[in-house]
């Protein structure tokens, strides 16, 4: 480039709406094209990075600082007589990045390509001001930042590639100006993401893309995988019935969990069986010729049965707004595409058709997983962990062989990916003493409570070597289930040493490895200080 500190503005366009973007015949009209080199900074010439717009100005990132421009004021537009140009702030940004404008928010990867930098509306200079956006999280990105992209939604993210594969995100409450970080590193041999997008949905939040390089099976696999939303689950007080139908509404609120319990999926590179896809393509509804023997009919309005369905068994799932259904039967013979003989196992709850989407082929073969051939993998069936894809855990190893794998029990949701660990850490905990300080003082941690959100088993401890399980969440399993989620406060024991010198950090670490939600929302923590004299 012969001129590159100079913005380049073609023409608008016409009165018929004819296209003109691609004059740049310069004038004086406003409507002519337009040409303006930035001033220098810092006694040389600036490279302009980047040029995006957000609600108020258009933002220019340069390699000595961002400038915001605009029409001769505030929310005017440009022409090539009329055009205003000031720094607001002295961080540049790279080149091999695109900004991510939210409103009067703004986020760019700062030259050096390590730390992130944002610009946002300041009521005291009445003007956007720069801000790092790193603060406090500096290890996260200092692996170097090539790209960024926005996930708007309940919670905003902005997630950010680093230049060695990882993923790691940025959760942002603009409002609050609240920010977290956290770094997603992906289960399987030499994971690597290659590049990230954010697909805008209308009907619900944001998803973000993912495309993966993995070794499998000894050569490199590309993939492109989405990040599956939280399933939200339901409270208790959603089944309330009356005063006295507390065994009642509870079995409705357990039956509705197990329901939604299919779900959630924490596994990369996954791939699910459902067994309700095939009803659902043809709007199949089903329906048992009993309740409870052996030798009934159960009919189909489409066809759906084929003569491999031998062996396989129906299943009715509970209705999730009402929690009520339920039955299980195996098939002995097929009739014809609408007919099938099978012996119930499981008492229905009615001779009601079944809609299509509550009712399911319930298989133990599970195939389509090529993709994962040779891998050690994870299993979660219904909701409930089949295997935890570790090698020498208490529950069973399953490998993909020629892209499929064999459960020892039929499942009606299935989902087979690789395992990753969650692990929450805090900050070297300091609340202080009573001569000031507490960083350099012996510490102990006394006592430690945590509020979880729909949460399975998990362990914490003060550092990742030395973990103890968090047990008996949720009362009220039902048998053959999985446990339910739990939503609460959990008061857990605690033990700790005094922190022997300056170099021991007190933390406390919660970690999930299991493919299973933990939501923490907040950790309540009590210790002493040893103040000296």
């Amino acid at each position: 480039m012969l001129r590159p500190g100079t913005i380049f503005g073609s023409r608008a366009t016409g009165n018929l709406g004819d296209n003109r973007y691609e004059d740049f015949t310069g004038g004086t009209n406003d409507d002519d094209a337009y040409f303006f080199t930035l001033s220098p900074v810092n006694g040389s010439a600036d490279e302009i990075c980047w040029i995006v717009g957000v609600s108020r100005y258009m933002v220019i990132g340069a390699v000595g600082g961002a400038f915001r421009a605009s029409g001769g004021g505030v929310d005017t537009p440009i022409t090539p007589t009329s055009i205003s140009i000031r720094q607001i702030d002295a961080r540049g940004g790279i080149f091999n990045d695109t900004p991510v404008s939210d409103g009067n928010l703004l986020y760019f990867v700062q030259n050096g390509g390590t730390a992130l930098r944002g610009l946002k509306y300041s009521s005291d200079a009445d003007d956007l001001v720069g801000y790092n956006v790193s603060l406090g999280a500096g290890h996260i990105a200092a692996a170097g930042i090539k790209k960024s992209v926005l996930q708007t939604g309940f919670n905003d993210i902005l997630w950010l590639l680093r230049d060695d594969g990882q993923l790691a995100g940025i959760t942002v409450n603009s409002d609050e100006n609240v920010t977290g970080w956290h770094r997603h590193r992906l289960g399987g041999t030499n994971a690597r993401v290659v590049d990230i997008a954010v697909l805008p949905q209308g009907d619900r939040d944001d998803e973000l893309w993912i495309t993966v390089c993995r070794t499998i099976n000894g050569s490199d696999v590309y993939s492109i995988e989405i990040l599956t939303e939280e399933v939200s689950f339901p409270d208790p007080e959603d089944f309330f019935t009356g005063a006295g139908n507390e065994a009642t509404d509870k079995t409705a609120y357990l039956n509705a969990i197990y329901r939604l319990q299919e779900r959630y999926i924490h596994l990369d590179a996954a791939a699910t069986y459902n067994g309700s896809d095939r009803g659902v393509a043809v709007e199949a509804t089903l329906t048992p010729g009993a309740v409870t023997g052996v030798g009934v009919t159960f009919t189909a309005s489409e066809d759906v049965f084929l003569a491999g369905d031998v062996g396989n068994e129906l299943w009715k799932k509970a209705d999730i707004a009402s929690g009520i259904g339920e039955g299980r039967a195996v098939i002995t013979a097929v009739t014809d595409a609408k007919n099938v003989v099978c012996d119930i196992t499981a008492d229905f709850d009615s001779m009601a058709a079944i809609p299509a989407g509550d009712w399911y082929f319930a298989a133990d073969e599970i195939s389509g997983l090529t993709h994962l051939e040779a891998e050690r993998v994870a299993v979660v069936t219904d909701g409930a962990v089949y295997s935890d894809g570790v090698s020498g855990s208490d529950y069973p190893e399953v490998i993909v062989a020629s892209g499929a794998i064999t459960l020892s029990a039929p499942a009606a949701v299935v989902h087979v990916g690789l395992p990753y660990r969650g692990v929450l850490e805090t900050q070297n905990l300091e609340i202080g003493g009573q001569t000031g300080p507490a960083q350099a003082k012996p510490r102990n941690i006394s006592s430690l409570a945590i509020r979880f959100l729909s949460c399975f088993v998990c362990e914490y401890g003060n550092d990742i070597y030395h973990m103890t399980p968090v047990v008996d969440l949720m009362d009220g399993q039902i048998a053959g289930r999985p446990a339910p989620v739990f939503s609460g406060i959990k008061e857990l024991p605690y033990e700790d040493n005094w922190s022997g010198d300056n170099s021991e950090d007190k933390r406390v670490v919660i970690m999930q490895r299991l493919p299973q939600p933990c939501i923490v929302q907040f950790i309540d923590v009590q210790y002493a200080t040893a103040d000296g004299e």
